[in-house]
Parts: C-alpha cells; structure tokens; sequence
C-alpha cells in the first residue's frame, strides 16, 4: 500500500494492515492513497476519500481511509464456482484512474490605513498576481478590501504585489512572506494582505506675503526772485534708506514736477540734495522738514525740494586814492585815511548840488 502527495510524490509504502491498519503523520495536503495492482481482486475506497483514494487533510485531521478487496469469482473446469475456492482464474486488474491534480485558491485583499491625512482607498492601488514575472489571469485587478479578489490558482510559487503608489508604505501579511511570495500546493486555501499605511503629509508651509511695493515722487522747484538764474536739473538728488545707501538710482538730476518716481519697498527714507551755493532748500509734501519720510506698502507719495535763490550782496565801491600835486612841495600826509573821506565828500556834495541845479531848472 501506498500514500502519495497528489502530485506523486511519495510518503510511504507499507503492505497491507487490517484495522486499525497503518498510522500517517503528514502535513496538510492533498494525498492519494493506493495499492499495487493485484489479480483477483477488486478495489474499492470508503472512509474519508473520494472512490478514487484521495483526500485532502487540513491541519490538525485525523482521517482514515479503507481499501477494501473482494476476490473475484472463477469458473473451474466443471463448471462449478466457488466464490470462497482459493483456487483462482487469473483476471486483469481493473484500469487506475488518473487523478486530476486539486487546484489552489488564493485570497488577496488590500487594506489602506489613512491615519495621518491622506485618503486613497482600496481601489486606487493596482494589485498584481504574477508566475514567473507573468501576470496570472484576471491580473492586474484594482485593490478589494476583505474578502478580497480570489484567484482559483494550480499548484505552484507566486508572488502578489502592487503598483507603485506615492504617500503610502507597503507591507504583506497572511500566508505569504514578507515580500508576498507565496508557495500554493493543490487544495491550499490561503489569503495574501497588502497594507498601505499612509505617510503624514508635510507640514504646510504659508508662502511668504510680499508686500505691495510703495512708490515715491521726488520733485524739485526752484525760486529765482532774487537774481540768480538755476534751474532744476542743475541740482543732484538722493533718496537713501535710513541715509546710508541711495536706492534703484544712485542720485538723479532734480526735475520740476512731475519729478522723479521710484518705485520703492516699504521702509524709511530720506530725500536730499548736494549743497548748492546761492540757495536755501526747503522740504514739503509728505516728508518731514528734513526729507525723512516712511512708506508703507502701496504708498504714493510726494516729497518736494524747493530751492529759493539768495539776494546777491550790495556792491562796496572801494575807496579812491587820488594823488595830488601843491606847488611849494607835497603837503604832509595827504594820502591818509581822513583825506581821502573829506575828499569823496567833496565830490559827493559836488555831484548833488549840479543834480539840484539842474532841477530847478526844469521846475
């Protein structure tokens, strides 16, 4: 006698016991159990097999199967049969029938776990069952949560997995190893989890606000009442930050209104000119009175510089030093201080009594 795993393998060989018979220990399988062919006799399986002596054993069975043999009868030469005679007529045996190999069924059942933000479900994931690198039918299929996809598989090594999915991990739990491959033998019922934990998402990160930019006019006026003749653009203008650096134009030529524009961060700044001789400026619009202003986002304002021209000084006619001849000889110190006062009165009163006389003429 004989017990075989399904696919022909051998377990063990034994000749026949009557009850309570031969004792197997094996691990679950699918097995077939059988004889060597022996004439005479029929065979015939009862117990836990099919007819045909196989038998599936899960974990933990304790199963028997018995072949029973019943002699088959013989007619002897007077024609007479006997079926306890032990004489025999020698009979083929009866035809074995092939067994056609169990199949295995495979479970595979995606299981998301969405506890730091995110949420894929099971069918977002693209799960494969692959033999030899090949896709086994009905795959790829979309990811099911338990009682999963089965798959009615034959006998062999396979491997689950699933398509790339950004944000989650992967890990394989149930029967099959730590990378989801997985060995089925025939009946085996066995069941393949992938777990997709989800990633925490980053945190949010708030763009940077950039404020409004705030735009500057810079305009410079000039006054000329008093003689002098400048114009605007002979004046050199500054806008500084906090008076150490001049912003966008290094300094600029003064212009009447509209003036100059800068467009400008907010902040504070200083609007000045070089000095300039025969002038005083003065600071009016949005500025102090020394040019200091403060633009805040999306300000638009006017400083302006005015520059009034300074009255020239009156003309001093310097003193005039007349030389003078006396006969008899040069008087003493003529050419003092004195002399030259009482002389340019002389003149003076000279001049304004020919003006007077010409005045009365015309009366």
């Amino acid at each position: 006698m004989h017990v075989k795993t399904l696919g022909g393998g051998g377990v063990g060989t034994a000749p026949g016991v009557e009850s309570p018979g031969t004792t197997y220990t094996l691990d679950a399988g699918a097995y077939v159990v059988s004889e060597d062919a022996f004439t005479g006799y029929t065979a015939s399986y009862s117990g836990d097999s099919d007819l045909n002596g196989n038998i599936i054993l899960a974990p933990g069975d304790d199963k028997t199967v018995t072949i029973t043999n019943n002699d088959i009868s013989f007619t002897s030469k007077g024609g007479h049969s006997n079926d306890e005679d032990d004489s025999r007529v020698d009979k083929p045996a009866p035809p074995v029938t092939e067994v056609t190999p169990t199949k295995a069924i495979l479970h595979v059942i995606k299981l998301v776990i969405n506890d730091d933000g995110r949420t894929a479900v099971a069918a977002n994931f693209n799960l494969h069952v692959k033999t030899s690198g090949i896709d086994v039918a009905a795959s790829p299929a979309p990811g099911a949560e338990s009682p999963g996809t089965t798959y009615t598989l034959a006998a062999g090594n396979y491997e689950v997995s699933e398509d790339a999915s950004d944000g989650y991990t992967v890990s394989y739990s149930g029967d099959s190893d730590s990378t989801g491959k997985i060995t089925l033998t025939p009946g085996d019922n066995k069941t393949v989890t992938i777990i997709n934990d989800d990633i925490p998402l980053p945190p949010f990160i708030v763009p940077p606000v950039i404020p409004a930019p705030a735009i500057l006019h810079v305009i410079k006026h000039v006054i000329n009442d008093d003689g002098r003749t400048a114009v605007a653009a002979d004046f050199n203008l500054h806008v500084k930050t906090f008076g150490i650096d001049d912003v966008a134009i290094h300094s600029a030529s003064g212009a009447e209104s509209p003036g100059t524009t800068y467009t400008l961060a907010a902040g504070a700044y200083v609007v000045s000119e070089d000095a300039f001789a025969g002038y005083i400026a003065s600071y009016s619009g949005d500025s102090d009175s020394s040019g200091n202003i403060i633009l805040a986002p999306g300000d638009d304002k006017t400083v302006t510089i005015t520059n009034d021209d300074i009255a020239f000084s009156p003309v001093v006619i310097p003193p005039i030093d007349v030389p003078r001849t006396v006969t008899g000889g040069q008087l003493p110190k003529t050419s003092t201080y004195l002399y030259n006062l009482l002389f340019t009165g002389a003149v003076l009163t000279l001049i304004g009594v020919v003006s007077w006389r010409k005045r009365k003429r015309y009366e």
